[in-house]
């Protein structure tokens, strides 16, 4: 909590204790309309108390009449339930920043979710408080949620809620028992048939998986929604119909880009009749807005994902015609802030990175690395040191940028962060596709050809340099001291990494076939692979410790 947030809490409890004792000002009711998703009418009985209903006793009675007073103030009470089922479910005394009626479906950002009450309400049931006391407590609950950070990014085990994971540098969260070996018999707990095809990573959010597909038998681009504990199919969304774009490299898909979350709505990226679009979506698969972003022109594919910084999306979509980076407001879609892009092929997606000082959406390629403020598109630096071709999501260590490219060179780079142009280091590595890690003052990455790499980020020392396997696509995921990486023939490598020293621990086969990097959360790991026999069939694989028979979902094409 902030030093503000604290000072609002405070000053709610000087004001609440005096008020029992001498307050005889108005006195606030509530009164339940049951109009709208959110189950109340803010127009209506703002100041009028309902009598208790019968069977109304304890901490669910109390509940049930703070959702009330929450519905006109703009807080929810706190339920667990499931996305999409309009937030019913067993209560918890929780009180969330809620800002409209999408609110009710769906899973709470973790550090929403933690965000409770003062301790002076009593659990018998919500009595009439004065107004002026009331009115601190919702100053309170927004100063204490506004303080803690952006929504949608906070690290939590349980949640994969993008690319690269909840803190978007690759990076699990550390303190999980996650499989080292497993087999198509052994240590799966479910397998689930993905309809069509696409290359993008599990999005993985309460109790819900997030996939883009793009199917070609129908000529549709869809995103799919399973349950996470069975792998069930529980809704798809067609976001596009019509002729699937064709051309771009052999293991281009239209479907590359990976679902994004925000704690409220999922937003994904489509090539599609000659432009990029971004369309958001609510936790029932219903979409909420769509954006044309820009033309596009096709050379080998498109694979950007979106990124969400507090109240934009930031999307990428750099192409030969002169591409685009723009900020789209997350709630309507609309075009906050565009800056257009070199006449140059390149497939990054921004990232957002607290670097120097301050926060900052660094992209690479186009024969720059370039940095803009990602709320408002101003331009905070650019300078020349990436190649034209970019796949690779930058990383940092606080304090310099590491990004690389494959064409028409192979180039490592780590340039700082504070503006100066001045690069740190630099190797004519081939580093295209697969993104780094950054930890403890390393650099760890795994190179095209298959040897895994570990450098000083001050210097760009080489620490040491081992075989892994070869012909990697997938970016690489860090779980403590342990690197899991997937190549295109759909073995995943796991081995320990640290400055001093690599070990190879196991080889993992799913499929002949991936292209989409692993999701790891929950002590659990997601994967995507596909098996290519007569026909080519992908699936969404979860592998964890195998307390659990295993259940296999069929979705048929």
């Amino acid at each position: 909590m902030s030093k503000h947030g604290i000072r609002m809490f405070l000053r709610f409890r000087r004001r609440h204790l005096a008020a029992r004792f001498h307050d005889r000002g108005r006195w606030i009711g509530f009164r339940r309309s049951g109009v709208g998703r959110d189950g109340c009418d803010p127009e209506q009985g703002r100041e009028q108390a309902p009598p208790r209903r019968n069977g109304e006793k304890g901490a669910s009675a109390s509940h049930d009449r703070l959702a009330e007073w929450g519905c006109v103030h703009g807080i929810h009470a706190a339920t667990e339930a499931e996305p999409g089922t309009g937030g019913e479910g067993k209560a918890t005394g929780d009180a969330r920043v809620a800002t409209g009626p999408e609110n009710a479906a769906g899973p709470r950002p973790a550090h929403l979710r933690s965000l409770r009450l003062p301790s002076g309400l009593p659990s018998g049931g919500l009595p009439a408080y004065p107004m002026s006391i009331l009115r601190s407590l919702v100053l309170v609950v927004v100063a204490v949620g506004l303080s803690v950070g952006t929504p949608a990014r906070s690290a939590s085990s349980k949640d994969w809620p993008g690319w690269r994971g909840p803190t978007r540098d690759g990076q699990a969260v550390p303190d999980q028992t996650v499989p080292v070996s497993w087999s198509e018999s052994e240590g799966v707990l479910w397998r689930a048939a993905i309809r069509g095809k696409g290359h993008g990573s599990p999005t993985v959010v309460g109790d819900r998986i997030y996939l883009a597909t793009a199917d070609a038998a129908t000529q549709e681009q869809r995103v799919l929604c399973f349950d996470r504990h069975s792998g069930r199919n529980v809704w798809e969304t067609v976001v596009h119909q019509g002729p699937l774009e064709t051309g771009g490299h052999r293991h281009n898909s239209q479907a590359s880009s990976t679902v994004t979350w925000d704690g409220e709505r999922l937003y994904i990226n489509f090539h599609h009749a000659k432009a990029i679009h971004t369309t958001a979506l609510d936790t029932t698969g219903a979409i909420v807005w769509q954006q044309r972003v820009s033309d596009f022109v096709n050379h080998q594919g498109f694979g950007s994902s979106p990124v969400v910084h507090e109240s934009v999306v930031v999307v990428t979509a750099d192409h030969k015609g002169g591409g685009r980076i723009a900020g789209l407001d997350r709630r309507t879609g609309r075009v906050v802030w565009q800056q257009d892009r070199p006449q140059i092929a390149n497939y990054a997606s921004a990232a957002i990175l607290t670097v120097a000082g301050r926060t900052q959406a660094v992209v690479a390629g186009c024969n720059l690395i370039s940095s803009f403020d990602p709320l408002t598109g101003r331009k905070l630096w650019e300078v020349p040191g990436s190649t034209e071709e970019t796949v690779v999501t930058a990383v940092t260590d606080g304090r310099r940028v590491f990004t690389s490219g494959g064409y028409p060179r192979n180039h490592v780079v780590a340039v700082e962060a504070d503006g100066s142009g001045t690069v740190a280091w630099q190797h004519n590595q081939r580093l295209y596709v697969p993104s780094m890690l950054v930890k403890d003052g390393h650099v760890f990455a795994v190179l095209d050809s298959g040897a895994a790499v570990c450098w000083k980020s001050d210097t760009g020392e080489e620490r040491w340099r081992e075989k892994v396997d070869k012909d990697f696509y997938a970016s690489p995921v860090m779980v403590g001291n342990r690197i899991y990486v997937t190549n295109l023939r759909g073995v995943t490598s796991v081995f320990e990494a640290t400055p001093a020293h690599f070990k190879l621990l196991a080889q993992n086969q799913l499929g002949q076939e991936a292209l989409a990097s692993p999701a790891i959360c929950s002590d659990r790991i997601y994967l995507r692979h596909a098996t290519t026999g007569e026909s080519r069939q992908e699936y969404l694989w979860c592998i964890g410790q195998a307390a659990e028979p295993r259940k296999t979902a069929l979705l048929g094409p």
